[in-house]
């Protein structure tokens, strides 16, 4: 939230993810990923046509209240979630050396979600896009699981 002044608070304007971006290939580390307090954190490397996400193939994001997942990326992309079920955004926009919340919603117990990182589209990338969508299709780690 933005404040304006003493009486007024904004919403943060979100950019959608681009319809003609490229979903990237992803894989994980293997390595169980810190958390902050008790709030999952996963760092994201984007290279040109690949994405390493730091955290193992299955991730439990606690049953205590107020969760969220905190995730940082080295370079601009969003997330999107799949289902959208198990955070309060359907997706979350990240920025370079920035790092976003996607909360979880307090109701939601027994759920998983994956998601796809979209880059903005570039020249390599369009060539790749094709490729990578079809590998994307198939449901690959990480998944974030809500106990």
């Amino acid at each position: 939230m933005t404040t304006v002044d003493s009486t007024a608070t904004l919403l943060e304007a979100r950019t959608a993810p681009p319809a003609d971006g490229t979903d990237l290939m992803m894989s994980t580390t293997g390595e169980a990923a810190p958390r902050d307090g008790k709030n999952l954190v996963l760092q994201i490397d984007l290279d040109r046509d690949s994405v390493k996400v730091h955290c193992q193939d299955t991730e439990h994001v606690g049953t205590h209240k107020q969760r969220c997942v905190l995730f940082s990326a080295n370079k601009h992309c969003w997330l999107i979630f799949t289902p959208q079920s198990v955070f309060t955004e359907d997706y979350v926009e990240l920025q370079e050396g920035e790092t976003a919340r996607a909360h979880v919603l307090d109701e939601t117990k027994q759920a998983q979600t994956h998601f796809v990182v979209r880059a903005p589209k570039t020249a390599k990338a369009a060539k790749m896009g094709k490729m990578a969508k079809t590998a994307m299709d198939a449901k690959r780690p990480p998944v974030i699981v809500v106990p």
